[in-house]
């Protein structure tokens, strides 16, 4: 009888960005069916960011790094990396246990969530910033309406 429990795992997969790209739900699968074939349980898994490497590694100068944090027991933990070894689709893995995540840290926000939400929050700010333009447009020779006409008028008197 196993009387292992299983501890939360944090992973880091290293995978090709056309491959990324090109076959999201593929890669996505072969991550899960990797670590349910040993047991685990996936919590979470976010595509964490593209980069370029350091060094080539397989011929490829560019990756994408896919984050999980799943549930598994400590002597599966081997398994999974040896089976990552096999499979030609995933160029390396990082396996650390993550007992000190919460619930919150699971949920937090990767690199590349960030720099989508800064791009459209500068997206509604500008949009904002033109509606407010246009509604201070009046045709004019001036073109834009002041709201300090009125000191001007009484300032010349």
């Amino acid at each position: 009888m196993n009387t292992e429990t299983k501890r939360l795992y944090e992973a880091m997969f290293l995978v090709d960005t056309t491959d990324a790209a090109g076959n999201w739900e593929g890669v996505t699968n072969l991550i899960t069916g990797i670590i349910e074939k040993r047991g685990g349980v996936i919590e979470s898994l976010k595509k964490w960011d593209e980069r370029k490497l350091c060094y080539e590694i397989k011929k490829l100068s560019r990756g994408t790094y896919i984050l999980v944090y799943f549930n598994a027991e400590p002597s599966s933990i081997t398994a999974i990396e040896r089976d990552v070894k096999l499979t030609e689709d995933i160029i390396r893995v990082m396996i650390l246990r993550a007992d000190f995540m919460g619930e919150d840290d699971l949920q937090k926000e990767t690199p590349l969530e960030r720099e989508a939400r800064l791009e459209k929050e500068e997206a509604q700010a500008a949009k904002e910033e033109a509606r407010k333009s246009e509604q201070n447009y009046d045709g004019d020779d001036d073109d834009y309406i002041d709201d300090d006409d009125d000191s001007d008028d009484q300032d010349k008197d």
